[in-house]
C-alpha cells in the first residue's frame, strides 16, 4: 500500500533552495492546483485528476479491503491474487500475456495495505482502448495455472529462507507482527507462509471473483481529457460491488490493551550492528488533524533531514548512529507510526533510551520557536515539490479520500501546514509518538542481557516471522 506520509526526497529541498536563490521558485510554483473532478461511471465512483502536460494516463483501482479483512488461514491472498493475474488466462499463456502487456507499453502492479488494495496500470493515452482491454482480461479471465503458482510460491518461500541476510526485512516484518499482536492488524499485507503455502488456483479465481464483483471500488485517475474515454471500455472488466470492511455493525478486533514498552528481541549470530524499530497501532488520524501530522512526521525525523529533530538529537549530538527517521501511515480506521534506526551493538539502549526522552522532551513542549518555523517552511515547501509528480498527488489523494478528505484538502496543505501552532504539534506529538511502544531489536545474541536490565524483553527466531 502506499503510505500516507511518503518519504520525501532531499533532491525536492535541494532543487528548491537552489531555485529559490536564482529567484525562480515563484515562477515554477505559481500555477493552479490541479483540478480534481468527482465522476459516477454507472454505480463506479471515478476521481479524475486532469493533467494535460503529457499524452500518459494512470489509473488506481482502490478496493474497501485489505490484508485486515482476510481469514488467518488465508492472509496473504489478497496480494497474491492481485500481483499474479498474468500468470496465465484461459486464452494466453503467461509469456503471451506479457508480451502484449508490453508490446502496448503498459505498466501494472498491485499494492495491498491493512485496510485496502490497489491495482495500479499505466500507459500512452492513444492506446487506452488496448490497454483496458488487456487489464480487464486479466480481471475476468485469471486462471492462477498451478505450475506457475507454484513457482512464485517456491519464490516467497526462497525469500522467506534468506530473510536472515536482510535485518532491515527482519526488522519491518517484525514490527507489524507484534505491534498489532492479538488482532486482525497482525496479518501481514503478502501473508505468512503457514498460510500462503496452502493457497490454491481455485481459492485465487474465487477470491478475484470477490473481489471484482463485491467489494465497493472506486477509480483513481491522472490524465488528460482523453482519458475519459477509459469509461465506453471499462465495463468488460465487470466490476461491482458495495461491500466495505468493516461492514455495518463490525469493528475489528481491538489491540492489546496497552503495556509498558516492550522489547521483541531477534538474534542473528554474525550480525556487527544492529537494527532497532519501535512503532504501534493507534487509533485514527482524522481529516482535521491531517496537516499536524504530516508536520509531526517532518518536525521529527523525515528520513535524511539534518534539522529533524531525531536526526539533531541521536546523530549529530550524540553520534549514536548514521540515520534515524520516522513513518506515518493514516487510515480512517487506524493511524500507524513507527520510528527505524541502526547502531553499534554496544550503543542500542543507549539509542532506544535517548530516542525515548526526546520523544518526552518534545512531547513536554521543549523545542525553540525557531525550529518549528523552520520544519514548518521546509514541510511546506516540500510538499508541494512532492506534490508536482502525479504518482505521488495520486497516492496521497487516494489516502485523503480514504479519511473523508477531498483533492481541495490536498491544494491547501502547504498553507495548512504553516498554520499548525506550537499547541496543536505538542498535542499530535503525544498522539503519535508517545509510549507504549513495541520496541524490535535484530542484533547479536550478547545484546540480550543488556537490554533485559532495562525493558521486558522477548526472544524471537527468525523463523517464527515466516
Amino acid at each position: 500500500m502506499k503510505d500516507l506520509f511518503a518519504l520525501r526526497s532531499m533532491l525536492a529541498i535541494f532543487t528548491w533552495a537552489v531555485l529559490g536563490q536564482l529567484g525562480l521558485s515563484s515562477l515554477v510554483w505559481a500555477i493552479t492546483p490541479p483540478r480534481v473532478e468527482h465522476l459516477n461511471w454507472d454505480g463506479l465512483e471515478v476521481v479524475w485528476l486532469q493533467d494535460e502536460r503529457f499524452p500518459i494516463f494512470q489509473a488506481t483501482i482502490d478496493f474497501a479491503q485489505g490484508a485486515a479483512a482476510e481469514n488467518k488461514k488465508q492472509n496473504g491472498i489478497t496480494d497474491l491474487t492481485l500481483n499474479n493475474l498474468d500468470l496465465g488466462t484461459k486464452r494466453f499463456t503467461q509469456k503471451e500475456l506479457r508480451h502484449n502487456l508490453e508490446y502496448y507499453g503498459i505498466y501494472y502492479g498491485a499494492a495491498v495495505g491493512q485496510a485496502t488494495a490497489s491495482f495500479n496500470f499505466s500507459g500512452a493515452i492513444k492506446f487506452i482502448p488496448q490497454t483496458v482491454q488487456q487489464i480487464c482480461h486479466l480481471f475476468t479471465d485469471a486462471t492462477f495455472p498451478p505450475a506457475e503458482l507454484a513457482n512464485e510460491k517456491n519464490k516467497i518461500k526462497t525469500s522467506l529462507r534468506n530473510l536472515a541476510r536482510s535485518p532491515e526485512t527482519i526488522a519491518g516484518r517484525a514490527l507489524q507482527i507484534y505491534a498489532g499482536e492479538n488482532s486482525v492488524w497482525a496479518n501481514l499485507p503478502a501473508g505468512r507462509w503457514a498460510s500462503v503455502q496452502h493457497l490454491k488456483s481455485s481459492d485465487l479465481k474465487a477470491h478475484l471473483q470477490y473481489l471484482r464483483q463485491q467489494v465497493k471500488k472506486k477509480l483513481f485517475l491522472v490524465g488528460p481529457r482523453e482519458v475519459l474515454a477509459m469509461r465506453d471500455y471499462l465495463p468488460a472488466c465487470g466490476f461491482q460491488g458495495t461491500q466495505e470492511w468493516p461492514g455495518p455493525g463490525e469493528t475489528p478486533s481491538p489491540l492489546a490493551a496497552p503495556a509498558p514498552s516492550e522489547v521483541i528481541f531477534i538474534p542473528l549470530a554474525k550480525s556487527n550492528q544492529a537494527q532497532i524499530r519501535l512503532g504501534h497501532y493507534l487509533p485514527p488520524t482524522s481529516l482535521k488533524d491531517y496537516p499536524a501530522a504530516w508536520l509531526t512526521d517532518d518536525f521529527l525525523g523525515r528520513p535524511g533531514a539534518m534539522n529533524a529533530q531525531l536526526m539533531k538529537e541521536i546523530r549529530v549530538k550524540y553520534g549514536l548512529t548514521y540515520g534515524i527517521g520516522t513513518r506515518l501511515n493514516a487510515h480512517k480506521m487506524y493511524t500507524w507510526s513507527s520510528i527505524a534506526t541502526s547502531g553499534r551493538t554496544d550503543k542500542v539502549a543507549e539509542i532506544i533510551s535517548r530516542t525515548l526522552q526526546k520523544l518526552k522532551d518534545l512531547q513536554d513542549g521543549i523545542f525553540l520557536p525557531e525550529e518549528l518555523t523552520l520544519a514548518q517552511t521546509g514541510s511546506a515547501r516540500a510538499v508541494i515539490f512532492y506534490l508536482e509528480n502525479p504518482s505521488s498527488y495520486l497516492s496521497t489523494l487516494v489516502s485523503l479520500e480514504n479519511l473523508g478528505g477531498s483533492g481541495q484538502d490536498l491544494a491547501q496543505l502547504d498553507q495548512r501546514i504553516l498554520q499548525v501552532t506550537p499547541e496543536e504539534l505538542k498535542t499530535m506529538l503525544s498522539k503519535l509518538f508517545a509510549e507504549p511502544f513495541k520496541i524490535i531489536v535484530v542484533g547479536h545474541p550478547s545484546l540480550k542481557k543488556q537490554l533485559a536490565k532495562q525493558w521486558p524483553l522477548r526472544e524471537v527466531s527468525v523463523k517464527n516471522l515466516w
